[in-house]
């Protein structure tokens, strides 16, 4: 990865550049990211959001200057607050900074995600879809006014939160499209995953295993699934992230 780091500020930006996020939060996973039918979110979310978050250290004013580039695109210290503010256990009023230089790796492999979607002209994302999406981020918190008055804490703006969540479905739509159809899980590889994994872990705990059914089958199936998209996905950020220019300009 070309990756150059030095000091600077930017002009400010407008809410165009704003990032998403569980893992796949949302945590790509975590990230974080309670997002809808997509199960690999499990990256971004840890991609996408699997951040651990320590007792914070110092306050951070949120300033909306250029923290980072990803292929010449932006990423402002708004993005980085505006992710951890949809994070329901993220810090927003202060923050360590190993917890933002997480969130910022997290949002440059979004970058990377998304760079790659929009190429593909075919995933178009529905008003209703970015409305379901963040039905289900205030469902993550005590109520929608604590959601609401996190998002004015750190100046999200309901336009920006919507240009947020366009853009992690797309993400996802991209990662459905781009791994999940290449990825066939057999019949013996559940039976396989059953027999030496599952049931004994049940056994373990001094219960009896379920039978292997159509219903366990189908779970099976999605465990799968999901990890061996997550490792596809490792594996194309870490070609996408050598390949890529990358410039951190803050010093953390």
């Amino acid at each position: 990865m070309k990756r150059r780091e030095k000091e600077g500020r930017g002009k400010k930006q407008c809410g165009r550049w704003s990032a998403i996020s569980d893992r796949w939060p949302v945590p790509f996973a975590h990230y974080a990211l309670p997002i809808i039918h997509y199960a690999i979110i499990v990256l971004f979310l840890n991609l996408l959001f699997s951040l651990s978050f320590p007792p914070s250290s110092f306050s951070v004013e949120v300033v909306d200057r250029i923290i980072a580039t990803v292929n010449g695109e932006p990423i402002t210290q708004s993005d980085i607050m505006w992710n951890l503010a949809l994070t329901p256990e993220a810090p927003i009023s202060r923050v360590d900074a190993q917890i933002i230089k997480q969130m910022l790796e997290q949002v440059i492999d979004q970058r990377l995600i998304h760079q790659e979607a929009e190429k593909l002209p075919t995933i178009t994302v529905t008003d209703e879809e970015i409305s379901q999406h963040i039905r289900q981020l205030i469902a993550g918190f005590p109520s929608e006014a604590a959601f609401r008055r996190r998002l004015e804490t750190v100046g999200l703006t309901s336009e920006a939160l919507r240009g947020i969540v366009l853009h992690r479905l797309e993400i996802l739509k991209y990662i459905d499209f781009r791994f999940r159809s290449f990825v066939v899980i057999t019949q013996q590889e559940i039976e396989e995953y059953y027999r030496t994994q599952l049931a004994p872990r049940i056994r373990g705990r001094g219960e009896v295993p379920p039978p292997l059914d159509e219903a366990m089958r189908s779970q099976i199936e999605m465990t799968l699934l999901e990890e061996r998209i997550n490792v596809e996905i490792e594996k194309w950020l870490a070609d996408a992230r050598s390949r890529a220019d990358i410039t951190v300009l803050a010093k953390f």
